[in-house]
């Protein structure tokens, strides 16, 4: 009896240091899970993030660096063109990401989740998820433009078409090419009321209908001074004509730049400060032992 009693006393003394031990097995596991579970986390969330981040970029980027720069109208039209091909890959893309990303949820632990680097990877996936959207919207707005200028686009041939009939005719000669050119100067006009412009090139779709209407204005003006001592006046009116036209093709010309000093080019620069953003928590994150991550070039 006396030896069970010994032993159940030295077995009700070794229970503090049993649980003592057991305390802090348990706290260091803790600590280590604290120390070591955000960064694999934040690895974990941001490695795929990243790479398919810096693919919608680029496919982002190069939506917007195909649109051309203002000069020559020809270019502008078939810029718009290449601006529309690139556009729809980037929609593909970005779209893609953002449902990743979306269903890419970090663990939502009070305790673990804000702790760094999982806490930063956070805020890394909030902005790349505003990207997303920015860059949607960007891209929408592009494919607005494009689509415009392309449409707008056949008025270049009915300008040409303007000018082989005035070019060079002679006196005798001037009433006929204005008889022909009105019918086409009309059609120029009708095909321009046809046409719904974008936010972003209203003013320019206005100032090409006045150039039109113009024209117009001035081929049946030119019809009606139908006498011979007249034709220094109808001579003039063809030379102010010319430079309508030409007007007209600098107008389209210069479509880049309306688009860009206008919300689209705010919206566009808006998105360039998200990136830089992200590029910054991207690299935060490679600092505090986040590896594998795909950083890509700043700055278009």
């Amino acid at each position: 009896q006396r030896a069970v009693s010994r032993s159940r006393a030295r077995r009700r003394r070794r229970w503090p240091w049993v649980v003592l031990v057991l305390f802090l097995l348990l706290a260091g596991a803790a600590y280590a899970a604290l120390r070591w579970y955000p960064q694999r986390a934040a690895t974990d969330l941001m490695q795929p993030s990243s790479e398919e981040y810096a693919k919608a970029l680029e496919s982002y980027r190069a939506a917007v660096e195909a649109v051309p720069p203002a000069g020559d109208p020809q270019a502008v039209i078939d810029g718009a063109q290449a601006v529309l091909d690139r556009a729809e890959a980037a929609r593909t893309t970005i779209s893609e990401a953002q449902l990743a990303l979306e269903d890419r949820a970090p663990p939502d632990l009070p305790v673990i989740s804000g702790r760094t680097p999982l806490d930063e990877a956070i805020g890394v996936r909030q902005r790349m998820l505003r990207f997303y959207t920015a860059a949607l919207t960007g891209v929408a707005d592009l494919e607005s433009v494009a689509g415009y200028l392309t449409e707008v686009s056949g008025t270049l041939s009915q300008l040409e078409d303007l000018e082989d009939t005035l070019r060079g005719v002679s006196p005798a000669e001037i009433a006929g090419a204005v008889e022909v050119a009105i019918p086409v100067s009309n059609q120029l006009t009708a095909d321009l009321e046809a046409l719904t412009p974008p936010e972003e090139l209203g003013s320019l779709h206005a100032s090409l209908q006045a150039i039109a209407q113009q024209v117009g204005a001035d081929l049946e003006e030119a019809a009606g001074t139908g006498r011979p001592s007249a034709k220094p006046v109808v001579r003039a009116l063809i030379a102010r004509i010319e430079g309508e036209m030409e007007s007209f093709r600098a107008a389209i010309a210069g479509a880049p730049d309306t688009a860009f000093t206008s919300q689209l080019g705010r919206d566009l620069r808006r998105v360039e400060t998200i990136v830089r953003r992200i590029d910054e928590g991207l690299n935060e994150l490679e600092d505090a032992g986040v590896r594998g991550l795909t950083i890509p070039r700043v700055g278009l």
